[in-house]
């Protein structure tokens, strides 16, 4: 029998635990965790709660151990003032922080670096 563990946003002692993520050392967002589990999410963004996420893949299977990480539309490029600083370049780092637990730090890298050769062309165009 599995045991599923749900962090709710909340310590030991109730007090809420705050979730940040950052790109080239400049915070892009943080709120509560507990808020991001709880809100819904614009329509534009899919509008789907976290546990309505967690449902819709659960047919795929979840191990111990997984990671869900899901996106939000606070703190992306295309919202933000001058997109192009904004999106993400080969050298960048991301990190995702929830306080108490731990750093997800993912560098960005290209396809040529990940893959050794240059991006294929999909419908015609070849990724940068």
């Amino acid at each position: 029998m599995w045991e599923i563990r749900v962090f709710t946003g909340r310590d030991t002692s109730g007090k809420p635990t705050q979730i940040s993520k950052t790109v080239r050392g400049t915070k892009r967002e943080a709120q509560r965790v507990a808020a991001a589990l709880e809100s819904r999410p614009p329509s534009n963004a899919g509008g789907r709660t976290v546990a309505e996420v967690l449902a819709h893949y659960s047919p795929l299977g979840y191990t111990a151990g997984d990671v869900v990480s899901l996106g939000t539309v606070s703190g992306v490029a295309a919202f933000s003032a001058d997109p192009q600083a904004w999106y993400l370049k080969p050298g960048d780092v991301m990190e995702a922080r929830i306080e108490r637990l731990g750093t997800l730090t993912n560098p960005v890298v290209s396809w040529a670096q990940a893959h050794g050769s240059a991006a294929p062309a999909v419908d015609g165009h070849v990724a940068g």
